[in-house]
């Protein structure tokens, strides 16, 4: 399991499926259902939406799907009710995929099988099946976090800005007090150990994003390293990219480089670009006053010791970019 959080994606949707299949029955329509779900994913998961200024999700939410309703009982009038079935079994969805809090699950189902303004009658073989269909997806979700439970390794977050935070990895393994706290670290952030340490820091901060966006929380973003040395083994980095390769993580993730490590692996940090992923840019002593290359990162990190640095602060506005001073 790579790519954490479309696979995630993908599991809400076959519940979706599922769901709307055991309730509908004989009025299920793939084609009715599948315009309800595609648009709930793309507001509720990738935060698209065409009411940004709603007051709450649940507004946006709301609107989004009265909308889609809207167009398709002009599609199918002659399954008027169909769709409004499927846009007020869409409320308890919200439910059922996190967006609201539940007090009492057992309630919620019962509520739903006797809402009055659904015009649906189930069978109690069809209330049986929601039910344990219910109880499925709750103990998958789970088992699913479950996966990241790690003592040994520990995400670390520096705030750097409102909604913006470098992230890096502690260790707490059990390793023979033979060794120096000093030669352990050592270890841990060189070499091939230090290059396998970002393979898991990216597993686990995707982890952090998927929980952040299943709380509702679309605008924390992050700033990670990815050691220089990756970028000259084709095969090993493109597994790693694997883990980010999700429109989500690619907007909330940026790659920090240093200026000189920029410059000395220019081609291959453009193609990271070219391929959708966020690049930050660290000034350093090495930094030659190209300010025109500064229009292609997410991020500039400067340092007030510079002499650039006054020249970059006077010309934010022109740089448009998100300018972080560092120490």
């Amino acid at each position: 399991m790579e790519n954490i959080i479309e696979e995630y994606i993908q599991f809400v949707i076959d519940f979706l499926i599922k769901f709307y299949q055991t309730l509908l029955g004989d009025t299920y329509d793939e084609k009715i259902v599948k315009s309800f779900i595609d648009k709930y994913v793309n507001v509720r998961y990738y935060n698209v939406t065409n009411y940004p200024n709603a007051k709450s999700f649940i507004e946006r939410i709301n609107k989004e799907l009265r909308d889609v309703a809207d167009e398709l009982i002009k599609q199918y009038s002659d399954k008027k009710e169909t769709v409004k079935n499927a846009f007020a079994l869409m409320g308890y969805v919200l439910y059922l995929d996190d967006c609201v809090e539940i007090d009492n699950i057992v309630k919620l189902n019962n509520a739903l099988l006797k809402d009055t303004n659904i015009k649906l009658e189930y069978t109690d073989e069809a209330k049986e099946e929601y039910r344990n269909l219910i109880k499925d997806f709750n103990k998958k979700k789970k088992d699913f976090f479950k996966i990241f439970e790690c003592e040994d390794f520990e995400l670390k977050f520096r705030r750097l800005k409102r909604n913006l935070q470098y992230v890096h990895m502690a260790q707490h393994c059990n390793v023979s007090k033979l060794y120096s706290d000093y030669a352990i670290e050592k270890a841990f952030n060189s070499g091939v150990v230090e290059e396998n340490k970002y393979y898991l820091l990216y597993y686990l901060l995707t982890e952090k994003i998927l929980t952040d966006v299943i709380s509702l929380n679309f605008d924390k973003t992050y700033v990670v390293e990815l050691p220089i040395s990756l970028l000259g083994k084709e095969k090993k980095i493109k597994r790693y990219l694997r883990i980010l390769d999700s429109s989500i993580v690619k907007n909330k993730i940026s790659i920090r480089y240093s200026y000189k490590d920029y410059v000395n692996n220019k081609e291959k940090i453009n193609k990271l670009i070219n391929l959708g992923y966020k690049i930050s840019l660290l000034l350093d002593e090495t930094f030659d006053n190209d300010f025109d290359c500064l229009i292609l990162f997410k991020n500039v990190f400067v340092y007030e010791k510079y002499e650039y640095y006054d020249i970059i602060m006077d010309s934010e506005d022109k740089i448009l970019k998100d300018i972080v001073v560092t120490l």
